[in-house]
């Protein structure tokens, strides 16, 4: 194949902090602005910086990392923007040399060499002349097979600093001077703990990139810059073609808001190119979610969000009644957050969707930052054990007080993960784990998340003829709707029908709750005999409710006197074992006169069902708590 010519070049810098990002996105945006074609990539993991990028050129900004992918997969990567782009920015990071060790493996100058694209270095001035000449001459010397083309000084004070500088780089070095930036008034890029502001959070993005547009244009010479892009060789890489009218197997729900951001382009464009529709889901603003076969919940800062994101209940509960349905779904650091318990920050402590068995807590120092190296070594819904993985974290946050006996499917070689060598909590059909994985260096993770949605599809796809848009009512009428059709079938007791609903549907259930107050008894037992039914299939979303049941009948307003008894005793003929963690409360209740019948005969059933020493023990326990004469006491009943 051809060598396909793209102008590139690489921004690059001494350390953190020199202005790299400031030239990077002031290149792309000014470029964009002369009418051309920039195609925006980043060094590294980072999220945040490539989104800018993305912002700044008008297309999506990619990562290019030496360590997480496959170079043959990076020189494909820039080759595909050939097909489009004038020209390539790639901004580095930290140092231009900076890499995993002291020979600088996978730094920003070994990705300059794979790509043979030259190099602009980004120079901080601050109180600097002469000595900036040096550093930039000591990058020249440290590896001759980088090209520095050129210098871009940043943060320059005074005209006669810049003159003084200007004349040591070119003198010493032989390299021109592309630019120099003074130091500019106000914070064009706030930043926190990860890094910037995302783009997606900043309330002017397109206002601060025109500012960094506007200081780039005024002091660096950018027909220089395309200059030193143009000399870049043909690049030795492939471009397969991409796959058009890929069937849609599977919908696949994405987290994507402000407060979870942190999404690979090839991630999003695998997931696509092996089948999924991908429908896209905000934690903060939706209250409810549509029918998808899987989630991905990646990173952002659910904990600048944290109260939001646990206020909005309806979607947390919907999520969990879907997780607890066997809902597949790959969580990464973010996502591991908000699918806990709870998260903790600042001092308080906020419910979140409640998947994982886990409490998060918020730190002010760094708990992992770097590359990670992975096995798989356990059970879990995506990948065979024995599977290498390369990822990377970064993140403020830890569990408190980690369980030994918590599920894990990582063993970390290198990185912090959850802490002890593991990382990849395994929970029902969730895999969450403060790893990133980017799809170009991990290609079985796209085809392993649909694979599990097609399976869940197929495992619900029996009972999907009853979720049409619309249902036949006995006199031939149609009614749609989930909550109606919930109602039809249980105001005409056609339970088997119902059961198919619940089944395929766990929303299904909420709406058999509410139904479960009505005052017409024959609806109250049916929409009980429907709960019952959902335990064969979404047993832990049952339990949580019936702990919500029993929880109500403490309640004052007597709401529940009714309702819940039916229920008990309509789970307890269908599966008495799921009442055994409850038990001590049905024991402690059943002493009231509301609700001394239902419960008594709930009771009775359990320990009758209850095989040897369990039935034993639920026999002396209800003794011991009824010898005592209370009033209307069961100890006869059971």
């Amino acid at each position: 194949m051809a060598p396909i010519e793209l102008p590139r070049v690489v921004v690059a810098g001494l350390a953190g902090d020199s202005g790299k990002t400031l030239v990077s996105l002031g290149l792309a945006r000014a470029m964009r602005s002369d009418n051309l074609e920039v195609a925006p990539f980043k060094k590294g993991p980072d999220f945040i910086d490539a989104a800018w990028l993305g912002a700044a050129s008008g297309r999506p900004g990619r990562n290019l990392d030496t360590f997480l992918m496959p170079e043959q997969a990076i020189l494909d990567s820039v080759a595909r923007a050939g097909e489009w782009a004038d020209v390539a920015v790639v901004e580095g990071n930290r140092g231009l040399f900076d890499g995993m060790d002291s020979w600088g493996t996978h730094s920003t100058a070994q990705l300059s060499r794979l790509l043979e694209a030259p190099v602009v270095l980004v120079v901080d001035c601050t109180k600097s002349t002469r000595t900036v000449a040096a550093q930039v001459m000591g990058c020249q010397v440290m590896d001759p097979d980088v090209e520095i083309a050129g210098v871009i000084l940043n943060r320059v004070g005074t005209s006669r600093q810049e003159s003084v500088i200007r004349q040591a780089v070119t003198g010493a070095c032989g390299l021109p001077v592309l630019g120099a930036i003074r130091r500019l008034e106000g914070e064009f890029l706030p930043s926190r703990h990860l890094g910037l502001v995302t783009a997606m959070e900043h309330p002017r993005a397109q206002e601060a990139l025109e500012r960094v547009a506007a200081a780039v244009h005024r002091y660096v010479d950018i027909e220089a810059v395309l200059e030193i892009a143009r000399r870049a060789p043909g690049l030795e890489g492939d471009i397969p073609p991409v796959k058009t009218g890929v069937a849609k197997r599977v919908r696949i729900g994405v987290l994507k808001d402000a407060a979870f951001s942190f999404y690979y382009p090839e991630n999003i464009e695998a997931l696509e190119q092996a089948g999924a529709e991908l429908v896209t889901l905000s934690p903060l603003n939706d209250d409810d979610i549509p029918g998808i076969d899987a989630l991905y919940a990646g990173g952002g800062f659910p904990e600048v969000y944290a109260a939001r994101l646990s206020a909005n209940r309806r979607f947390c509960d919907r999520l969990a009644e879907m997780i607890a349905g066997g809902l597949p779904v790959w969580a990464e650091c973010g996502g591991l957050m908000y699918l806990s318990r709870a998260l903790s920050t600042d001092g308080v402590t906020y419910h979140m969707v409640g998947a994982l068995p886990v409490v998060v807590e918020q730190t002010e120092r760094p708990q992992g930052h770097g590359y990670v190296q992975a096995s798989v070594d356990r059970d879990n819904p995506f990948f065979e054990a024995g599977t290498k993985l390369r990822g990377h974290e970064f993140h403020y946050s830890c569990l408190e007080g980690m369980d030994p006996g918590l599920k894990t499917a990582l063993s970390l070689r290198r990185g912090e993960g959850l802490g002890g060598g593991r990382d990849g909590i395994v929970a029902n059909q969730v895999l969450a784990a403060y790893t990133h994985l980017h799809a170009l260096g991990a290609p079985q993770w796209a085809e392993s998340l649909v694979r599990a949605a097609v399976e869940f599809k197929q495992r619900h796809s029996g009972a999907r003829d009853y979720l049409a848009p619309e249902i036949r009512t006995g006199n031939g009428q149609k009614r749609g709707g989930l909550r109606k059709r919930v109602e039809l079938l249980v105001r005409e007791r056609r339970i088997d029908e119902l059961e198919a609903v619940v089944a395929a549907e766990p929303r299904a259930v909420r709406h058999l709750v509410s139904l479960s107050y009505q005052p017409d008894e024959d609806v109250r037992l049916a929409a009980a005999q429907g709960i019952a039914r959902a335990a064969r299939y979404h047993r832990k979303l049952v339990q949580s409710i019936v702990r919500r049941l029993i929880w109500a009948m403490n309640d004052e307003s007597g709401t529940n006197a009714e309702t819940a008894p039916a229920v008990l005793l309509a789970i307890a003929g269908e599966d008495p074992e799921l009442l055994l963690p409850m038990l001590p409360d049905i024991i402690r209740l059943a002493g009231d006169r509301g609700l001394h019948d239902g419960l008594s005969r709930t009771l009775r059933i359990v320990k009758d069902s209850c095989p040897g020493k369990i039935g034993e023990s639920l026999s002396r326990a209800l003794n011991r708590r009824f010898s005592k004469g209370e009033p209307h006491g069961v100890g006869s009943a059971v």
